[in-house]
């Protein structure tokens, strides 16, 4: 499977899927082990508009919007969705670390605010 093929799936589906609600404030594929890279991993994602919400039902729309976009053995890739307030200082941080002025831009040894990965990519849908 080309991950390339689906990290692009994975940008247009957050773009249709936050569109008409406003921006995204950090969303991130995050493995958290690079020696096993077939392993699956967690998008991270965060908008001020989502910070009110429940995270349950956010959690449900975005794999319903993902599921539309991806083939299942590409959905198989995500091991969870995990949204985070926009104000919490992980956000923050990564938000002040990488100006990401393309749609993606993959870093390694990731830390911000206690949190560690080594392989991520960050995503500007």
């Amino acid at each position: 499977m080309d991950k390339k093929t689906v990290v692009d799936k994975i940008i247009e589906a957050i773009k249709e899927w936050a569109g008409p609600r406003g921006p995204v404030s950090m969303a991130m594929l995050a493995y958290p082990d690079a020696s096993s890279l077939d392993d699956k991993f967690t998008l991270l994602i965060s908008a001020p508009w989502l910070d009110d919400q429940n995270p349950r039902q956010v959690i449900q729309e975005i794999i319903e919007k993902l599921k539309s976009h991806l083939e299942p053995d590409e959905f198989r890739e995500i091991a969870r969705v995990t949204p985070i307030k926009s104000t919490d200082r992980f956000v923050q941080e990564t938000n002040s670390k990488y100006d990401v002025t393309q749609e993606k831009l993959e870093i390694s040894n990731f830390s911000a605010s206690g949190m560690h990965f080594d392989l991520a990519t960050i995503l500007r849908p």
